[in-house]
């Protein structure tokens, strides 16, 4: 609802398909697909400026932790539920639901340690990290401005995965 509301005020970042197809007002509290990483970044700019507070895109690291790391235990999880693959726990093609996006916080026993819903699977997730355009050197920063969507490092996999690897942290 507030990308709704976002693109109301902000209409040259309306996504394609709500273009052709209008707002998908029957899912309100499904994430939003199909929008370029510039788009999420205005998104983040446009909450900084209506409550005053400061809103980015987590770094990737930063999304690893809330994923999978347990304090208590001093490791990271291999997926926001455990060490073990269950489809049960997140939307993904094994689960049935079909090709589409299921509300957020449906998979109640698929959240993170730090109360993170659907960290694995629904949809891709931004982050604000650039791919590493070779084993050990980042983007510059100017590069990182003019991205395209492969290089930037996208975490938790989404209703059409299968693979398991694609929702791990």
């Amino acid at each position: 609802e507030q990308f709704s509301r976002f693109v109301q005020d902000k209409p040259q970042f309306m996504p394609e398909h709500w273009i052709r197809e209008g707002y998908p007002s029957i899912y309100p509290n499904h994430p939003v697909v199909d929008i370029p990483w510039a788009t999420c970044i205005e998104f983040c700019n446009w909450l900084a400026q209506l409550y005053n507070h400061s809103y980015r895109l987590p770094y990737d690291y930063e999304w690893q932790v809330v994923a999978g790391w347990r304090p208590e235990e001093k490791i990271t999880y291999k997926y926001p539920w455990g060490m073990n693959w269950d489809p049960s726990k997140c939307n993904s093609r094994p689960t049935g639901i079909g090709a589409a996006t299921t509300p957020v916080g449906v998979f109640h026993s698929g959240r993170s340690y730090y109360n993170v819903f659907d960290l694995a699977g629904n949809v891709w997730e931004w982050t604000g990290t650039p791919w590493k355009n070779d084993n050990s050197t980042l983007l510059s920063t100017q590069d990182f401005d003019h991205m395209k969507i492969a290089e930037v490092v996208i975490c938790g996999g989404s209703f059409s995965g299968i693979d398991p690897s694609q929702f791990a942290v």
